[in-house]
């Protein structure tokens, strides 16, 4: 960055002090400090912390370069700029460094005219010597839900750690966490009445000691902060008694006498397998640390809460871990089950190791270089503008990189485009379809001219769309795809449901047909889904989550999917990973919660990979005057079925006010039914949703079996 070059000559009135001189306020916790071309941030000690300078307006030429600042008072300086690069000599900023008791806040005027974007701001902060920018805390506070639903998390705040040799300043970040550089964070300026603008920025001091959870509480004037961690990563354990720690720290800034602490686990069948109740005597900043031991179980997930209560509020927190088992998979090269999208939490190395435990054979979008070594192919997936037709003279270089970077990535398969239906009227489709088909093109011409051996695939249809899947055969797509893409969405029914709209297995059935019509191509499921939000009546609980992943890959199976790629590994987005937004269903549709902890459905995930592992489909199962509805294949284990009672019907939930989720360790169907089935063997293997296997003896060529809505993968049935 250009440093600005102040006048030789400054005027000033008799409160303000050349930029070369020094102006500093100062209490008990920081000190400000303006030198020359900035305020610095010092700490009780008057070690120097943040050096705040310049304003960039990103999206517009000025910059604000601070020049001189007066004390208005005893903890407040006021900052006054050169605005340089400003071709409508209009633009003027001043700002207030305050300090607080807590530690710093700033607040900016700014002027500027029409024309001068102020979207992009940003505030320059170098970070000095002794003290480190640390990565963002996204803090949420975990909250009861009304009529008994799900607990969940809302938004605290968003924190950037500046860790010094005495005490910390928590950056709170008040507008786009990803609009930052290592020495820059977004400024968000609010249009005021009189046409200027205004912005605000906070920092918090703690001691060094605090971690960032208890700062967070520290800062929310909680004064308690919880948290519950192993030393596994994601809370899974291969074997033996999982063990958790609860650390309990006192951030209220006083002594604390007899806190009562209360801890409790349930495994997936209801057992409470953990009840701690105590009180606890805590020290002003105390971090107390307890184990909590789970039984030794071959395989299980346990749900864990610790909460504490304090003047008549509670607060609590929730995680949880699983025990699963090392597992070998026989006949990988058949498998048809993978993963659409994950993030590097929390990191990439221990992701993709759990990928290849929980069977991901396919990825939707990655390099061959890298996930071979893990079993994995990566597929490649892109997308362009929906309406814009291919321009050979600007877009003939895109797609020659395009091809030349999945060539080396070793891809095999391509899908290309992204949803481009997605609720868009029959003539817009239309026109799309015949964009994309000029894309296709210039793809296929080039993937030739490379000799690149590669399947071109369709763009991902939003949901069954038959109408947009004719509308790409008459722009002439047939003859460049080799595949369709198609993400079946799933509202509130299982995934064995068929029907018009949001059906999983109805979506894909109506299209295959479609696709048989126009010459068969295989069907790619390049996006399939459990949601879990919380209390939402239209997708799934986390303990229907795990039910319904596994009966999407068993229907993945026997539809003769080329691909069934769920999405997605995390909760979160990817412009917000580890992010918390309770109202947007988007942050959870992961396997993992967001503390990287399993769901069920992870574990209905691994269950079902590792027994459609090498399945082969024979048949859908009905047997008459009954309710009993499923799948039969041939496995290398022998013959499997996938079976359950549909007396409950399909349907999931009721859109009623105050919707609630049941708990995931407690059963949500209403019907159990006693079934009596044929065996020739003397016992049969039967294995729930998450992968727990028992055995159950047969006596008389016959074996009782209970059946709910909830899947259950048995062998050795004679279903004939």
């Amino acid at each position: 960055m250009k440093k600005h070059i102040l006048p030789l000559f400054v005027f000033f009135s008799a409160a303000v002090l050349f930029a070369a001189d020094a102006v500093e306020v100062s209490n008990k916790n920081n000190t400000l400090k303006f030198d020359r071309d900035g305020v610095m941030i010092l700490d009780a000690q008057k070690n120097p912390m943040l050096k705040i300078q310049r304003l960039l307006f990103c999206w517009s030429p000025p910059e604000a370069v601070p020049v001189s600042a007066e004390a208005v008072s005893p903890e407040t300086l006021k900052v006054n700029y050169d605005v340089v690069k400003d071709s409508t000599g209009k633009v003027k900023v001043t700002s207030l460094f305050s300090l607080t008791e807590d530690g710093v806040g700033i607040k900016y005027n700014v002027t500027a005219p029409e024309g001068v974007r102020t979207g992009g701001v940003m505030q320059v902060m170098f970070p000095q010597k002794g003290t480190g920018k640390m990565k963002i805390y996204k803090s949420g506070i975990w909250t009861r839900a009304k009529n008994n639903g799900v607990p969940y998390e809302v938004k605290d705040n968003y924190y950037k750690q500046f860790k010094g040799p005495e005490s910390s300043l928590w950056f709170a970040v008040p507008g786009n966490h990803m609009w930052s550089t290592d020495v820059a964070e977004h400024l968000p300026l609010k249009k005021k009445e009189d046409g200027t603008f205004e912005g605000e920025y906070a920092f918090f001091r703690t001691p060094g000691s605090f971690l960032d959870y208890e700062a967070a509480a520290a800062i929310g004037k909680r004064p308690l902060a919880l948290r519950i961690t192993a030393d596994k990563v994601f809370h899974i354990w291969e074997s033996g008694s999982p063990e958790l720690t609860l650390d309990v720290t006192n951030a209220s800034g006083r002594n604390l006498k007899s806190i009562p602490l209360a801890a409790f686990a349930c495994d997936y069948d209801g057992k409470k397998v953990l009840n701690l109740n105590e009180n606890l005597d805590l020290k002003a900043g105390e971090r107390r640390s307890i184990t909590l031991k789970l039984p030794e179980e071959k395989r299980n997930i346990f749900f864990l809460e610790a909460s504490v209560s304090m003047d008549g509020k509670e607060f609590f927190t929730r995680t949880n871990a699983a025990i699963l088992p090392p597992h070998e998979y026989r006949n990988p090269e058949k498998s048809n089950i993978g993963i659409a999208a994950f993030f590097n939490q929390p990191d990439r190395a221990s992701v993709l190791k759990l990928m290849k435990r929980i069977g991901v054979h396919y990825y939707r979008q990655g390099d061959n270089r890298e996930t071979a070594k893990y079993g994995i192919v990566s597929f490649a997936h892109n997308n362009v503008s929906a309406t814009v037709p291919f321009r050979p003279e600007k877009d003939g270089k895109r797609v020659e990189k395009m091809v030349a970077d999945f060539q080396k990535r070793r891809n095999p398969v391509w899908e290309f485009g992204n949803e481009w239906n997605f609720n868009k009227p029959m003539k817009e489709k239309q026109r799309r379809a015949a964009v994309y088909v000029t894309w296709a093109k210039a793809l296929k011409e080039e993937i030739a001219k490379r000799g690149y051996e590669v399947r071109l695939v369709s763009v991902g249809l939003a949901g069954g769309d038959i109408g947009f899947v004719r509308a790409l055969h008459e722009a002439g797509a047939w003859p460049l795809i080799d595949g369709v893409a198609l993400h079946p969405g799933r509202g509130n029914m299982t995934p064995d449901a068929t029907g018009n709209g949001w059906f999983y297995k109805g979506s894909i059935q109506r299209v295959k047909k479609q696709i048989a019509e126009f010459g068969e191509k295989p069907l790619h499921l390049t996006e399939v889904y459990s949601c879990t939000q919380p209390n939402n009546w239209w997708v799934d609980s986390y303990r229907q989550g795990a039910e319904n992943v596994l009966l999407t890959f068993a229907v993945g199976v026997a539809e003769n999917a080329a691909s069934v790629l769920f999405y997605q590994m995390h909760n979160g987005v990817w412009y917000d990973e580890n992010g918390i937004n309770p109202k947007d269903r988007e942050y959870d549709y992961g396997l993992l919660m967001r503390d990287n902890s399993p769901k069920p459905s992870l574990m209905g995930f691994a269950a079902a990979a590792e027994h459609l592992d090498g399945a082969e489909f024979v048949r859908d199962v009905a047997i008459p005057k009954t309710k009993i509805r499923g799948m039969e294949f041939t496995t290398p284990r022998g013959k499997m079925a996938v079976v359950y009672d549909r007396t409950d019907g399909v349907w999931q939930s009721k859109n009623t006010k105050d919707f609630a989720h049941k708990e995931a360790w407690k059963d949500h169907w209403k019907t159990h039914k006693e079934h009596r089935f044929k065996s020739s063997r003397k016992e049969i293997r039967v294995v729930d949703a998450i992968g727990r296997e028992t055995r159950v003896p047969v006596e008389n060529g016959t074996v009782s079996l209970t059946l709910s809505g909830a899947p259950l993968i048995v062998y050795g049935l004679d279903l004939n």
